[in-house]
């Protein structure tokens, strides 16, 4: 495990802080030496706690409009991948709880100690954690609700693929839609149709509006529809 006393604040390349809603923000930026963005998303309940899904480390004066948005309380790591950030949210914020899937959490581990498995999340009346549908799963998916609507959180397991760039071009020339990746599939799916079905069921989410990617661009057209699209193309 990393040392976090020794941890320095990584000032990432980032974009601004985008609203997606009245208590959910996003922050999108490259991933360090790859062809692909991610971003994270930042949730806040009605006690002005924040939750910190995916983190990215901010330069100053975003960092502190985050700090001014609530409490720095939960910060969800949702795989063994995504973990570049945590250590240094940590460092800076000790009274986070780190939350990850328990698939995931020993990877996880390795640089940051996991306080919460998704499973055991409290229960809240507008956060709640789903697991995916296999034992020991290495994702899952975080429900917001808020005045405008449900919003799903995925990781990896689903992917919007880029509109611009150099990385776009083989998803423009095949027209290739939102999908859950070969990547995924090889290496966090273990049931194709399980995940199937667990994605049509999570499209019948009451007042679905919004589903976040991993990586790329929110879905806010017909978010029901596009869920089951991506079930369909598994």
């Amino acid at each position: 495990m990393i040392d976090l006393r020794k941890m320095d604040w990584p000032h990432r390349k980032h974009g601004p802080l985008q609203s997606l809603s009245s208590s959910v923000w996003r922050v999108e930026g490259p991933v360090p030496g790859l062809l692909v963005s991610r971003q994270m998303i930042v949730v806040r309940d009605d006690q002005r706690r924040l939750l910190l899904h995916s983190a990215i480390a901010l330069d100053e004066s975003r960092q502190r409009a985050l700090e001014q948005l609530g409490t720095m309380t939960w910060l969800v790591v949702p795989n063994g991948y995504h973990r570049l950030d945590a250590p240094a949210y940590k460092a800076r914020y000790p009274s986070l709880s780190v939350v990850a899937p328990s698939g995931a959490a020993p990877r996880v581990e390795r640089v940051v100690r996991v306080d919460l498995l998704y499973e055991q999340f409290p229960t809240h009346p507008t956060i709640r954690f789903h697991v995916a549908p296999w034992p020991n799963p290495m994702e899952g998916v975080l429900e917001i609700r808020s005045a405008e609507g449900t919003t799903l959180v995925f990781n990896d397991l689903v992917f919007v693929p880029p509109r611009s760039g150099v990385s776009s071009w083989p998803y423009r020339l095949f027209k290739s839609g939102p999908q859950v990746p070969w990547l995924a599939k090889r290496m966090i799916m273990a049931d194709a149709s399980r995940l199937r079905e667990w994605l049509l069921r999570l499209s019948s989410t009451e007042q679905l509006v919004c589903i976040v990617p991993g990586h790329g661009d929110p879905i806010l057209d017909d978010a029901p529809a596009a869920l089951r699209a991506i079930a369909a193309s598994i």
